[in-house]
């Protein structure tokens, strides 16, 4: 077991020598990781699958891209069956983005209120927690586009 726990720890400071050696993801590491939630490993598959946020110029898009947007399936005014998000997203974003939001609400805000809202008007538990990862990933780009750290105090104001 400490062998385990002794390569783990040298395989988390090698990423993190790799992360502070581009300039350009250690700030987008650092403005990822500002986000209630999102951990070391979600923000470098974050930065990874987004190619360095060059690619997908907006949140909506990647949100799409990474399989937290569900779509319905009908055809004219016929719906087959409930709406589902891609299959088609990368496996490794789709697999560590629920432990992120599984991890916002565990900390006490926003997220958790709105999970707790969802969950007393009667939606299925994991429609919500698609909710929260899509929020999250929203927050995430949104913050790299501003390029400044998360603020959970921060109001919108139109120009």
């Amino acid at each position: 077991m400490k062998s385990i726990e002794k390569d783990i720890k040298e395989v988390e400071k090698q990423l993190q020598e790799l992360i502070d050696s581009a300039e350009k993801v250690k700030q987008q590491y650092s403005i990822a990781t500002s986000v209630k939630g999102i951990g070391p490993v979600t923000a470098c598959q974050l930065i990874l699958c987004r190619g360095e946020f060059t690619k997908m110029p907006t949140g909506k898009q990647f949100a799409c891209y990474a399989g937290v947007v569900p779509f319905d399936y009908s055809s004219g005014t016929s719906v087959r069956g409930r709406a589902k998000v891609s299959p088609w997203a990368p496996k490794k974003l789709t697999k560590y983005l629920p432990m992120a939001a599984l991890s916002a609400l565990q900390i006490e805000g926003e997220l958790k209120a709105y999970y707790e809202s969802q969950l007393a008007q009667g939606k299925h538990k994991l429609w919500v927690i698609n909710a929260v990862r899509n929020k999250l990933v929203q927050r995430v780009c949104a913050c790299i586009r501003a390029n400044q750290l998360y603020d959970p105090q921060y109001i919108y104001q139109a120009a």
